[in-house]
This record gives structure tokens, C-alpha cells and sequence, in this order.
């Protein structure tokens, strides 16, 4: 499972962090941390010093259990010349039965209690609201772990080392703010992983269960001007990650990923990608400090050994992008043929016609009408429509460059099809 796919057990991460880092900071005479915990205390303090960030954290309490360690009013701040900002808050972190075997550090449970990241305005001294917020009440983890990098074999333990994974992740509530006002609220979500720990290579599976936009975004996308017209009177939104990861003979990470986004009373927008292989050594450029200038540096220069990477190993075999219609389409013909005074057939044969003219100019007339006879299937009968590309062959970045300059031999190496409502199936 890739770094960028697990989100949201990143933010997790950060708090186990933060306690680890703070631990030291206890009573004269602490208990030994768990190696969890001890860990995760090294990985901050070397983020910290690298990034020239001065913090000071604190714990008021922490004791050990007959299962494990619980930590109560965990805080880190950041200094800022003269000043002590609170950036963090937890209230109680418990981490039950942690172990280590073969640098394999792991926990049967975990849980926060009122976890609070709260940004300010840093450059006002007396500032007290907060620019942005994010708040969990409760975040429950079950079979957590996380590899120590020194303990990694090869190099694709190397890509997986420091990140936390857990079979089972339930953040019942998660609420962002935005100046004290604007407030996004997150329900439901679930997720976890099931695989080898140690090289990441397994099943991953993230679930957002409702998400509320705030009333005053509401009301402004409700004008007339913009989506009131559309007749939403609330926005709601669903969505998930579904991830298949493993590792080739050749040490490069393959991806099956489906990703879903939905919208009450509109439809579900779906992405998926097939065979996405990606060399270990990339995935190690891109994480830790710095690596956004490596990548930037690597595409700026092709002929560098990551731009070669870059451009020659990554490759691809499908992507499909679907939607599957629940009412949005309907919305927006009826909205048309009341801002131009027309009627339902004549807004079909004109959208149908878009992407016909498009596709010819680009010189795939074949593609053009088999898009244009799709969408008007669909526009008639909003159901779903699917576009979609199987290459016959793993395909890179340089063979698709050479590809675009020859449509003809694009549409048939890529297998490019648009499909409505199933096609007939």
C-alpha cells in the first residue's frame, strides 16, 4: 500500500508521533516506553531537526497498564521566537500488548480520545481563532504496526519502513473548520489493510461514509448563478479506496486501484487504474525530506537516472473512468432547456456532437463517433457511461509521447472505447 493512498492513517500517524516524542518529557522517573512508541520518538526528533522546526512537547500523565501504556493530555507546540503556540492536543492515547519482532514493531490496539490539530495565525500575538482546525473525537485502531527502517532486508521493505498500518482503522466523526465558521463534517470512516507487513504488498481499503459541506458553502453554490438552478438543496458526498499492491521480479510496486466519489441525488464518479507498476527506487525518491525537489528535478531533467525512471519503467496497462448516473444528468438537461429555451432532443444532438468534432480534429474520427453515438445512448437513458483504455502492452511514458503522434496507432495500441449504460449487456 502506497504512502499517498493511506491518507488518512497518516494523520494517525502524526498523533502516534507526537506522543513518542513527547514521552521523555514525563516525570522524573517515566516507565520504559514500549518499542512502538520509542521508535516513532526517534523518527520525530529527526523530522524535526531536519526541518529546523523548534516544538515542545508535553504529556501530563502517562502510566503503564497491565496491557500496555496509556498517555493523557499529550500537546506538542511550536516556539516561534518568543512565543509557545499550541498545535496539537490529545487527550488520552492507549496502546495495548505492543511487541517487536525482527524490527517489526507492532500493537493490538490503539486509541485516541479528542484528538485537535488547531492552526492560528502565527504572525498576531494575541490570536486565538483558529485558521484551521481538525478535530476526531474518537480514532480506533486494531493490529498496528510499522517497520523500523534499519530493520529493512531489501528495498522493498525500505519503501514500506515508518509507515503505520493497521488491519482495522473507524474514525467515527471528523470535523474541519475553516475561520471558525466554515465547518466540514466527516462520518463514518473505515478502512484497514490485510497483507505482508513488512513489504506493504497487500489489500487496502478506505471508506468515507458521508460528507457534509458547510451551510455557507451551500448557500453560496445554491445561487442561481451557480448550482441552484440544478435544484440541490444540500451537499452531500460519499466516496472510497480500493487498493491492490504487490511486487514484481523486477522490485517495482504493481497497483489495481479503484477509487469512488458520489453525490447525493447526482451519481457516483468512478476511477480505475490497472497494472500501475512503479520502480521501488522512485518510491524511495519521493518520500522524506526534499523529495518534492527531487521529483521536480527529475522531470525537469530526462536524461537524470530518476528522470530515465521517470519517463522508461513506469507504466501502465488500463484506466477506466466511469459514471454511473443518479439524477445529476436529467438536472442538467432540464436546466439547459430553460436557460436557451430549447428542447430535450436538440440539447442531445448538440452535446452528443462535442466530442465527435473534438476527436476529429485530433485525428481519431473513429473514436470521435463512437464517443458522440455513446453519450447520446446516454443522454437518452442516463444510466452510465464508461471510458475506458486497455493497452496490449505495459506502456510507459515515452512510448505514450510517441503515441500521440500517431492517432491511428494510439487508438489501436491503447484499445480506446466509450461504452453507455453497459453496452447492451
Amino acid at each position: 500500500m502506497t504512502r499517498s493512498a493511506r491518507f488518512l492513517l497518516s494523520l494517525l500517524q502524526v498523533a502516534v508521533l507526537l506522543l513518542a516524542f513527547a514521552a521523555p518529557t514525563l516525570a522524573r522517573d517515566p516507565e520504559p516506553l514500549p518499542p512502538l512508541l520509542e521508535y516513532f520518538m526517534k523518527s520525530i526528533e529527526t523530522q524535526v531537526n531536519e526541518n529546523k522546526t523548534k516544538l515542545l512537547p508535553a504529556v501530563g500523565r502517562i502510566e503503564k497498564t497491565d496491557t500496555g501504556y496509556v498517555a493523557e493530555e499529550v500537546v506538542l507546540a511550536v516556539v516561534i521566537e518568543d512565543r509557545t503556540v499550541p498545535l496539537v492536543r490529545i487527550a488520552r492515547i492507549a496502546v495495548d500488548h505492543p511487541a517487536e519482532e525482527d524490527g517489526l514493531l507492532t500493537a493490538k490496539h490503539m486509541r485516541f480520545n479528542d484528538f485537535r490539530l488547531e492552526i492560528t495565525d502565527f504572525t498576531k500575538q494575541d490570536s486565538e481563532t483558529p485558521l484551521f482546525s481538525l478535530i476526531m473525537p474518537e480514532v480506533i485502531l486494531d493490529d498496528v504496526s510499522v517497520l523500523k527502517a534499519e530493520a529493512a532486508r531489501n528495498v522493498m521493505e525500505k519503501v514500506n519502513a515508518d509507515n503505520l498500518m493497521a488491519g482495522s482503522v473507524v474514525i467515527p466523526t471528523l470535523e474541519l473548520t475553516l475561520n471558525d465558521s466554515k465547518r466540514l463534517l466527516v462520518t463514518g470512516i473505515r478502512g484497514g489493510f490485510k497483507g505482508d507487513r513488512r513489504t506493504g504488498a497487500g489489500h487496502s481499503e478506505i471508506e468515507l461514509g458521508r460528507v457534509e459541506l458547510p451551510a455557507e458553502v451551500v448557500s453560496m453554490l445554491s445561487r442561481k448563478d451557480a448550482l441552484g438552478g440544478l435544484g440541490f438543496a444540500r451537499f452531500i458526498f460519499t466516496g472510497g479506496v480500493v487498493l491492490d499492491t504487490g511486487w514484481d521480479e523486477k522490485e517495482r510496486m504493481y497497483i489495481n486501484a479503484a477509487l469512488r466519489a458520489g453525490m447525493e441525488g447526482a451519481g457516483d464518479l468512478n476511477i480505475s487504474l490497472t497494472d500501475l507498476r512503479i520502480p521501488a527506487q522512485v518510491l524511495l525518491e519521493a518520500q522524506g525530506p526534499g523529495s518534492d525537489e527531487r521529483i521536480d528535478e527529475a522531470i525537469e531533467n530526462a536524461n537524470s537516472p530518476l528522470g530515465r525512471m521517470l519517463r522508461e519503467e513506469i507504466t501502465l496497462r488500463g484506466l477506466a473512468i466511469g459514471w454511473t448516473d443518479k439524477g445529476l444528468t436529467e438536472k442538467l438537461i432540464a436546466f439547459s432547456m430553460k436557460k436557451n429555451g430549447l428542447t430535450k432532443d436538440q440539447i442531445i444532438e448538440a452535446w452528443s456532437a462535442y466530442p465527435q468534432s473534438f476527436l476529429f480534429v485530433l485525428g481519431l474520427p473513429q473514436v470521435g463517433m463512437q464517443a458522440g453515438q455513446a453519450l447520446k445512448e446516454f443522454l437518452q437513458n442516463p444510466e452510465s457511461l464508461v471510458i475506458s483504455m486497455e493497452a496490449k502492452a505495459p506502456m510507459n511514458f515515452s512510448t505514450l509521447m510517441t503515441l500521440l503522434e500517431d492517432p491511428q496507432g494510439l487508438t489501436e495500441s491503447l484499445n480506446l472505447k466509450v461504452i453507455a449504460n453497459g453496452g447492451g449487456k
